[in-house]
């Protein structure tokens, strides 16, 4: 399984520069254990996954967010979720929420979603339905809108006559 780069513990005294350092460090740590697993595993892993400043973008949103929301799709919703993730999360303050969203659930039987949230319920996980098909459409409520604000607006010009 491929596992989160934690970011090094600091406190109010740490200063920027050490921070850097320590998560370079740790950084460069998790890339020699990666390098190591994709050796063995044969694994591929993308730029992403070997770029410092996109898991220090994740540390902070971590850091500052009370929920964390991983979407997967609901198909395969075992094969994308990152248990590890959710794990993280927790390191980082127990009291922090972890939600799932199955995305796509339009491709999915009520008899599916039914199996799937009993599923995650048992393991206690969070989880939420959600279909773009099913969704409203917020373009249109929004022309809808402006158009019932220019009909208000030439009604009220009517009353000052």
């Amino acid at each position: 399984m491929l596992r989160i780069p934690r970011r090094p513990k600091w406190n109010k005294d740490t200063t920027p520069e050490q921070l850097k350092e320590m998560e370079n460090m740790a950084f460069l740590e998790w890339r020699r254990d990666l390098a190591l697993l994709q050796e063995k595993e044969e694994l591929v892993v993308t730029p992403y996954e070997k770029n410092l400043e996109f898991w220090r973008q994740l540390w902070r949103v971590i850091e500052r967010s009370d929920v964390v929301v991983q979407i997967v799709d609901a198909r395969k919703p075992l094969l994308f979720r990152s248990e590890d993730l959710e794990s993280y999360v927790k390191e980082v303050d127990s009291n922090k929420q972890n939600i799932l969203l199955l995305n796509k659930a339009d491709f999915l039987t009520e008899e599916q979603r039914q199996t799937w949230a009993e599923y995650f319920d048992k393991q206690n996980i969070k989880i939420a339905f959600f279909s773009a098909l099913e969704a409203p459409d917020e373009k249109q409520e929004d022309d809808e809108e402006s158009s019932d604000e220019v009909i208000s607006d030439s009604d009220d010009d009517d009353d000052d006559d």
